[in-house]
């Protein structure tokens, strides 16, 4: 897959994120670090809501979600972070929270299929970013919903 996809250039900076053209009409995000299983960040909870503001308004008909390398989809938290949570104070941390929720539902309710591709480790968060929906009026074996 990854010969005939070409990288968009103008898509927001993202550090622990990567979006590609799979084909026209199919982009591919990945959770790209792969030297930590694609264990997730603070940072990268902010990227989830950026990606998906760029996203939204796209003429993609699907995007799949996956992970780089071969070892894990997602590890779940990056435990190295662990700190940066441990040290934020009350409010700080509530608006973490959104952050990380809101990026994360935000790429769930895209209005075009989101596909997970697994391999390897699905842990913690990960299962949150497994769980697609289908956006109304579109059909998966012939039902609009929710795809697990």
């Amino acid at each position: 897959m990854t010969s005939a996809m070409t990288v968009i250039t103008d898509f927001p900076g993202l550090q622990t994120l990567a979006f590609e053209m799979a084909e026209a009409g199919i982009g591919v995000l990945r959770v790209n670090r792969p030297q930590r299983m694609n264990s997730q960040t603070v940072r990268m909870f902010t990227e989830y809501g950026l990606a998906a503001g760029a996203l939204r308004d796209s003429r993609l008909r699907a995007l799949i979600l996956t992970g780089a390398g071969e070892r894990a989809f997602c590890a779940g938290f990056d435990l190295d972070e662990i700190d940066v949570i441990t040290r934020m104070g009350v409010r700080e941390f509530l608006e973490f929270q959104e952050t990380a929720t809101g990026g994360i539902q935000a790429i769930r309710h895209l209005p075009f299929p989101v596909i997970a591709a697994v391999h390897g480790a699905a842990i913690g968060l990960a299962h949150g970013k497994v769980q697609c929906r289908v956006p109304e009026g579109r059909a998966v074996n012939g039902r609009a919903g929710h795809v697990v």
